[in-house]
């Protein structure tokens, strides 16, 4: 069993020999001594760094004012601050991990101490806007800022970065769609993108009337005025009837919905395409397609169509559709999408 070396006045050796003198055991362990405490010198505690000389080297100070404590050393003359290499200018080093479980450590932002950091918090440095997408160009991690309504994301493949574009791929977008409440009086899809070919709307439903239909009407713009002229037509079996044509109007005509003393629980569709809806040159078209039964008997069962014309060059940014003389039913549904 070793024991613990106790130093040059170890009980266990001798110090003299049989002539008095210091046996070399007990010279050699105050040798040792000696050195260890021309190494250790003296430790004191302070507050604030430590100024003038420093007694000899090796000579150590601890500054209690900071946390953790900051520890100085003497050599040659000049006292030496004692820190984690590139860190010794930090003040405020985290030093407990209480509550920064699943953190990540940082430089904050003064660059004068380091902190800890949620992911997400980590993640605002590089982007903090809503819809901002994060994706990694050829040197750094970047940000997508987010597109305008409508657009959808598409790869440039590898080697390249994403980006947006009015479509993925030829079809329809859903741009917005709208499930009526609380007897609504209208849909209206603003801020339309100008980044498709046409525009479709699909109308399912019905209307509050107390009749047997109501038709659905439409403006763009914003515009009442007498700037929309088109015409119906019904067919019915093998007949067709035309419908009542239109010239001058306040609205256009995309199709009829159900009333309340027709068929019960009854709903209609409307298909209706706008072209080249963001064209600046050209009056603007629009057709639709729709069904609709007023009983559920021969010769009530009709297809309709509409062809309207919107004597305006302006491109149209807003929607307005509503049952011409009453309400939609809850539960109606109006889609709008774009075709490329």
């Amino acid at each position: 069993m070793s024991v613990a070396d106790l130093g040059p006045l170890d009980w266990r050796i001798a110090i003299t020999d049989s002539n008095g003198r210091p046996t070399p055991e007990f010279q050699r362990r105050w040798a040792t001594q000696r050195s260890n405490n021309n190494l250790i010198n003296d430790t004191t505690f302070g507050t604030g760094a430590p100024t003038g000389t420093p007694d000899n080297d090796g000579t150590g100070y601890i500054d209690t004012s900071t946390t953790p404590y900051q520890v100085y050393i003497g050599f040659n003359g000049t006292w030496h601050h004692v820190g984690v290499v590139n860190f010794v200018d930090l003040q405020d080093a985290p030093h407990t991990y209480t509550g920064s479980g699943l953190k990540l450590v940082r430089v904050n932002s003064g660059a004068t101490a380091v902190e800890f950091a949620g992911v997400t918090s980590v993640l605002d440095s590089i982007g903090s806007t809503q819809g901002d997408i994060l994706y990694r160009d050829a040197a750094n991690w970047a940000v997508l800022a987010p597109g305008t309504l409508g657009q959808v994301l598409t790869s440039g493949g590898a080697s390249a970065n994403p980006t947006w574009s009015a479509s993925g791929a030829s079809g329809l977008v859903l741009i917005s769609r709208v499930t009526t409440s609380g007897s609504q009086s209208n849909v209206t899809f603003s801020t339309i993108p100008g980044t498709y070919q046409d525009l479709m709307i699909v109308i399912t439903g019905a209307a509050t009337i107390a009749a047997v239909n109501d038709t659905i009407s439409c403006q763009f713009n914003g515009d009442t005025a007498a700037h929309y002229s088109g015409n119906t037509m019904i067919k019915s079996g093998s007949s067709s009837v035309g419908g009542p044509d239109a010239v001058n109007a306040s609205a256009a005509i995309l199709g009829y919905l159900p009333g309340s003393t027709g068929v019960a629980n009854d709903n209609s569709i409307s298909q209706c395409r706008i072209g080249h809806y963001a064209n600046t040159s050209f009056n603007k078209t629009v057709s639709s397609v729709g069904t609709i039964r007023n009983a559920n008997s021969a010769n009530n069962l009709f297809e309709v169509q509409t062809s309207y014309w919107w004597t305006s060059t302006a491109a149209i940014t807003s929607i307005k559709i509503f049952p011409t003389a009453s309400n939609f039913v809850n539960g109606s549904v109006v889609s709008l999408y774009g075709i490329s």
